[in-house]
């Protein structure tokens, strides 16, 4: 395992399975994620007038605006003093967002591009259910496999409905090439290493991959 400090970028549609692996990355290389929807939903659940403003857009599909969620993603950065070994999961969304990066004051090393073909996308975010009592995301297709999990705790989020599914892909399809741009750029000038990982696999071969090149 490299010794070198890792700042990350997950970047992918939604359904793409970025949670998956930002836990997997910061379990194996001990990296402190950074999750936009975390840190939205906490916002949320302490029902403040933020929260019932973030709620009201996510529930309608859109995306928060760039002003706000740089303020958000900025404050929680600066408080908790993270500036090393972490990972984005959920941000840049917009070109204006990967600019604020910089600002920020944090040195991206790594952004990983998590691609996966649209059905699959669909049938991901349709088949999400969230455990109430623990928080923790499964698939439907795979709660039969874990004999802990109760029927009763489990729940649908909002958002995740065909008609809001849609809406959240067609949005990042619209922001993606910008910011894929922006990061090749910075990638032939070697200031980070871009790579596209195929999500269309096993959860198990998408381990392997972003191993192979991380354990440098």
């Amino acid at each position: 395992m490299s010794a070198i400090i890792m700042n990350i970028i997950l970047f992918g549609a939604p359904g793409v399975g970025k949670g998956t692996q930002a836990k997997f990355i910061s379990k194996k290389y001990n990296i402190k994620i950074i999750s936009t929807g975390d840190i939205l939903r906490n916002e949320i659940n302490k029902n403040t007038i933020l929260g019932k403003k973030i709620s009201n857009v996510i529930n309608s599909g859109k995306l928060i605006n760039d002003k706000l969620i740089i303020k958000i993603i900025k404050k929680y950065i600066l408080k908790n003093n993270l500036k090393n070994k972490i990972l984005l999961d959920g941000f840049p969304r917009t070109i204006e967002q990967a600019y604020s990066i910089d600002n920020i004051g944090l040195n991206i090393t790594y952004v990983f591009e998590l691609i996966a073909l649209h059905n699959t996308l669909i049938k991901r975010i349709l088949g999400r259910r969230i455990d109430s009592s623990s928080g923790k995301t499964y698939h439907v297709k795979n709660i039969l496999k874990k004999r802990k999990i109760s029927k009763d705790k489990l729940t649908i989020r909002r958002d995740d409905n065909i008609k809001t599914a849609k809406k959240r892909i067609k949005i990042y399809l619209k922001n993606q090439k910008k910011i894929i741009d922006f990061y090749k750029k910075k990638s032939i000038n070697k200031k980070i290493k871009f790579h596209k990982i195929d999500c269309n696999k096993t959860i198990k071969e998408i381990n392997e991959n972003i191993s192979k090149i991380l354990d440098i």
